[in-house]
């Protein structure tokens, strides 16, 4: 029910962890270390990859038009899922979990001002909206050996207005901090033209690349998006830098778009953040 786009793997089945096995074995064998993300796609569910059932969220979505608001039941069952997922994967010895809650998946969109519309236990307050993540993150630290990592991938900022602040992020943080281990500071909601991943416009490319039919369905959309949100190195750095101000302690990384080796340098040496992470230059340049 909270699988997101059509190849995503899961963790709600035994069967579902026990194929990992043998990867996670020749991981440690390398003597590298691995935490799986686990994400809940809430209203972005599509109802064809979700076997025909309505997308539940945090509340009626209007960006993604047809999703429903979750019921107190359906909110514990899946707070019950997340923990279970954690048992799963401590099972088959992962070293961590990382809960996705960031770029407008149900985890964010309970977290965000601008989409937790909900007047119960679940909403209004920084404390009522944090509560789905907090019970989560609280279960998983009780009920997993000590050394079983716990890691949020979260927004620094949601980037628009109403929407999570860096200010509204660190005191998330200071709340989360005596169950989470590293706080992955990313941003943005994925409301279109404003997507969570930024890029560049370079038409040349996408003249080379793309037939004349291709370029007229994607180019006024990538065109619309990189003027509502200009892309830069490390582009929520400064966002990650006032979070750092406010909870020091915190153990924080960066991701999005962080190509510069002495950008990198600089953070880690002033231990703004503990780590970099990357993933489009591993993909792109293997």
């Amino acid at each position: 029910r909270g699988k997101a786009s059509p190849r995503q793997c899961g963790m709600s089945r035994i069967a579902d962890s026990q194929v990992w096995e043998p990867s996670v074995d020749i991981i440690h064998k390398k003597g590298s270390k691995i935490m799986f993300q686990v994400c809940h796609g809430g209203s972005r569910c599509q109802k064809n990859v979700i076997n025909g059932l309505q997308p539940i969220g945090c509340s009626p979505d209007p960006n993604f038009p047809g999703s429903r608001e979750m019921t107190n039941a359906e909110i514990e069952d899946t707070i019950d899922s997340f923990v279970q997922s954690s048992f799963r994967l401590q099972s088959i010895g992962v070293d961590g979990i990382q809960l996705h809650a960031a770029h407008g998946f149900l985890l964010s969109s309970f977290l965000s001002p601008y989409l937790n519309r909900r007047k119960d236990k679940w909403g209004g307050s920084l404390e009522n909206r944090l509560r789905i993540v907090y019970e989560i993150v609280r279960s998983i630290r009780e009920f997993t050996a000590p050394d079983f990592l716990i890691s949020i991938k979260m927004n620094g900022s949601d980037y628009v207005d109403g929407g999570v602040t860096p200010q509204i992020a660190a005191e998330y943080v200071k709340k989360l901090l005596p169950f989470v281990d590293l706080f992955e500071i990313s941003g943005g909601l994925g409301l279109k033209p404003s997507y969570g991943t930024r890029c560049e416009f370079h038409n040349e490319s996408y003249l080379k690349n793309l037939t004349q039919k291709e370029y007229d369905q994607i180019v006024p959309q990538i065109k619309l998006a990189t003027q509502k949100v200009k892309y830069c190195d490390g582009y929520n750095r400064e966002a990650v830098e006032i979070i750092h101000n406010i909870v020091p302690e915190a153990k924080l990384a960066i991701v999005g778009g962080v190509r510069n080796i002495q950008s990198m340098e600089e953070m880690l040496q002033k231990g703004t953040v503990q780590l970099i992470s990357m993933s489009r230059p591993f993909l792109k340049q293997p």
